[in-house]
């Protein structure tokens, strides 16, 4: 599953984006590439989201993969100590090349 997130990741849009992710990550053991190249902006609110997100999916068996991230979003990941917890892609073809393989 690719799910295209774009615009702002904050505490109103990163509730309905773990919601929605949610769904899918406690009902079916699939990989999920989350394509972050449309995010321009991502407040601790929307960090906390991904977090979550990260952490219910190593529970429930899912995988889950970043790709095509800005240089803002790769700094924040960087700085807040997140993509040491996650495995990040430069682009979606790569990512989905790579988590065709692991299956």
């Amino acid at each position: 599953m690719v799910v295209r997130v774009s615009g702002q990741l904050d505490v109103t849009s990163g509730n309905v984006f773990e919601k929605f992710l949610t769904t899918h990550i406690h009902s079916e053991k699939i990989a999920v590439v989350i394509d972050m190249r449309g995010v321009e902006y991502l407040s601790s609110a929307g960090l906390r989201s991904l977090l979550l997100l990260v952490k219910q999916s190593r529970q429930y068996g899912t995988q889950l993969f970043f790709c095509n991230l800005s240089s803002f979003v790769n700094e924040i990941f960087e700085v807040s100590g997140f993509s040491s917890l996650m495995t990040v892609f430069p682009s979606l073809g790569e990512a989905v090349r790579q988590v065709g393989m692991l299956r």
